[in-house]
């Protein structure tokens, strides 16, 4: 059997102040109260630890050891209230999201987090600029309460908010000696050189291998940036989120190469680890999260600045297009 520490406390306030009447007052119960639980505490030692002198009390022989050990255990407790009242002050209302990809954290985050400053303006929210593999590591370290991603997977014990479907383009530089034509059957990628970009989107290779194609790969493990570079040099093509090259296609830098029976989308949204989601404030984000509607033109950012940066939408969230895994 443990030793019980309310009873410890109500012997050992009461020995401080020699008086059951203030250790009630300080414990906020009644002196009957105080008493018993020091008599429980004396039955399940086995001996006297208080004798009642007048109208005070005083710790017997046999119990100033223990009030001296149970004044060092309190002390302690006063310390250790201490600090996590600071770690918890400090932690206040903080939000840490990670991003799993460069290019998220370019096209997606920035309106992310507008949105939901806009919608919970209490919230500190601290970008944690970490685009390594490390991304359930560092959930399950309770490092991360969210992480910006595509939904790689479903298992226990994480979750996926979805946010909004993307849809993978096909583009060459405008004019390229690689676009011969503008409608290509998925076989035909084959013949187009390949930049694949880093960490490549699980998305591309999938949808290669599911289609049979042995592509021509240049180069592979590149940034965004240096995939837009190389094809404005024509050195091949690419596969990439619509998004990273919505500005190129606009401007007419790039051609977008139609495939036939299209090229599969990617489900990006907020992953997380439930059982790190402890504090009410996390608690009511995540509710609000599963609840909010979010449109791709919010959220989309084309070399940070918003696509659209009115009609913010909070409605019942509807499910996003596509649903494939990248």
């Amino acid at each position: 059997m443990r030793i019980n520490l309310n009873q410890l406390r109500c012997f050992y306030l009461a020995g401080k102040f020699n008086s059951v009447s203030r250790a009630a007052d300080v414990l906020f119960v009644t002196p009957s109260a105080v008493t018993m639980q020091i008599k429980k505490l004396e039955q399940w030692v086995g001996f006297r630890l208080l004798t009642r002198g007048g109208n005070s009390i005083r710790i017997t022989p046999a119990g100033e050891p223990i009030f001296a050990l149970a004044g060092k255990v309190f002390r302690e407790a006063e310390i250790l209230e201490a600090e996590l009242e600071k770690r918890m002050h400090s932690h206040k209302d903080k939000v840490f999201i990670g991003c799993s990809h460069r290019v998220l954290a370019t096209h997606i985050l920035p309106n992310l987090i507008l949105l939901l400053k806009q919608a919970h303006p209490e919230l500190d929210i601290q970008i944690v600029p970490d685009a390594s593999t490390a991304i359930k590591e560092r959930l399950l370290a309770d490092e991360l309460h969210f992480v910006l991603t595509a939904k790689l997977f479903q298992a226990p014990p994480f979750k996926f908010i979805p946010l909004f479907a993307e849809e993978l383009v096909l583009v060459t530089l405008n004019g390229s000696r690689f676009a011969r034509k503008k409608k290509i059957l998925p076989e035909d990628i084959a013949s187009i050189p390949l930049l694949l970009q880093e960490r490549s989107i699980y998305i591309v290779k999938q949808y290669i291998e599911a289609k049979g194609i042995t592509p021509e790969i240049v180069m592979e493990n590149l940034s965004a940036d240096v995939i837009r570079q190389f094809i404005r040099q024509d050195l091949g093509g690419a596969l990439l989120m619509r998004f990273a090259v919505q500005e190129e296609i606009d401007r007419g830098l790039f051609q977008e190469i139609e495939v036939e029976g299209g090229l599969p989308s990617a489900s990006f949204g907020l992953m997380y680890s439930p059982k790190n989601i402890l504090a009410s404030y996390l608690q009511n984000l995540v509710t609000v999260l599963e609840n909010m509607s979010f449109r791709r033109d919010d959220l989309v950012c084309v070399r940070g600045v918003p696509q659209h940066s009115s009609n913010r939408s909070q409605a019942k969230k509807t499910p996003p297009r596509g649903g494939a895994c990248c």
